[in-house]
C-alpha cells in the first residue's frame, strides 16, 4: 500500500505547519509494507505563500486559481497523487501519530 496526503490550503500559514509537523510525524509510524508517498499542499488562491513552510516539513506545493474551495484543491492534488490510498486532511487539522497507521 502507498499513502499520499492530499492538504488544501487557503489561509493561516501556522496552522498549515502544525498540520503538516502532524503528518510527517503520523507517516514515521506506518506500519512494515506500507510506503509513505508524498504530502501534497494546494494552494487554493491564497494570499500567503506556502511553500516554505511546505517544504520545511517534506511536502511539495501546487496552485489553483481561486478560492475555488478545498473540494477544487483536493481534486487537484487527486489528479497528480502517486500513492494508491489518498488521505484528505484539512490544513487546520493536527492529526494524531496513528492517523495513517490507521488508514493503512
Amino acid at each position: 500500500m502507498q499513502l499520499s496526503v492530499i492538504v488544501p490550503f487557503h489561509r493561516n500559514l501556522v496552522n498549515l505547519h502544525k498540520c503538516l509537523a502532524a503528518v510527517r510525524a503520523a507517516a514515521l509510524a506506518l506500519p512494515k509494507g506500507t510506503l509513505f508517498r508524498e504530502t501534497i499542499v494546494v494552494a487554493d488562491g491564497t494570499p500567503d505563500d506556502p511553500t516554505a513552510v511546505a517544504r520545511a516539513n517534506g511536502a511539495i506545493v501546487l496552485a489553483i486559481d481561486g478560492p475555488s474551495g478545498p473540494a477544487a484543491a483536493r481534486n487537484r492534488g487527486a489528479a497528480v497523487a502517486s500513492g494508491d490510498v489518498l488521505v484528505l486532511v484539512d490544513s487546520g487539522i493536527v492529526i494524531s501519530g496513528q492517523s495513517l497507521a490507521q488508514r493503512a
